[in-house]
């Protein structure tokens, strides 16, 4: 490809995201070479068509009509993002698998994830995204839904479980994806993986 042609590469896949996407460098990695893509990056920062997040990440601006303002992207976006930027696989782990599924509304100061690669952590929104080294052998072997589910089940606890959360819990997923989570929970505690079905038997009625 020609070197004005990555520009435009890089370009319309930033144009064909949705406002307010999260990218990292190795978005671009099959489009231009790293050094092509770090120029064409930088250019298109000082022309406002992305916003610095991170180092390495970056946002397609997205602006909020109701606040008037351009907004922050989600942290589960940013997370992902540096995931890819770092090649890890990652899940959401304790408040953060709970505030993901609605379980809690509370806004966590620390944005916790389980990840197969080095503890990191990163400031972000006046908080902490934290990734924590898990040798955990789920962790790559459940779906990202399914990995949601167990972890925030098991920061929960049994004990808070209640006939409310469940239903609410079967909102959070069709049909199809909780039957998909109930086959792939087999390997997990059983007080959990009798909670999944439950959940998918109301998700059925």
């Amino acid at each position: 490809m020609r070197k004005e042609g990555y520009s435009s590469a890089i370009q319309n896949r930033i144009k064909r995201a949705k406002a307010g996407s999260v990218f990292a460098m190795v978005d671009f990695a099959d489009l231009a070479p790293n050094n092509a893509a770090n120029r064409v990056v930088t250019r298109l920062v000082a022309e406002g068509v992305l916003t610095p997040v991170l180092r390495g990440i970056y946002q397609k601006p997205k602006f909020s009509k109701l606040l008037g303002e351009y907004v922050l992207p989600y942290v589960e976006d940013v997370a992902a993002a540096l995931a890819r930027k770092c090649g890890w696989t990652i899940r959401a782990d304790g408040d953060t698998a709970l505030n993901q599924l609605g379980l809690s509304t509370q806004v966590p100061a620390n944005w916790a994830y389980l990840s197969d690669g080095p503890y990191r952590k990163y400031a972000f929104q006046g908080g902490t995204i934290v990734f924590k080294h898990s040798a955990n052998r789920l962790l790559g072997n459940l779906s990202r839904e399914a990995a949601l589910v167990v972890q925030a089940l098991r920061a929960l606890g049994r004990e808070h479980l209640t006939h409310e959360t469940l239903q609410r819990l079967a909102e959070r997923f069709d049909r199809k994806t909780w039957k998909q989570i109930e086959v792939e929970s087999i390997c997990v505690s059983d007080w959990i993986r009798e909670v999944i079905s439950q959940v998918r038997e109301i998700r059925h009625e």
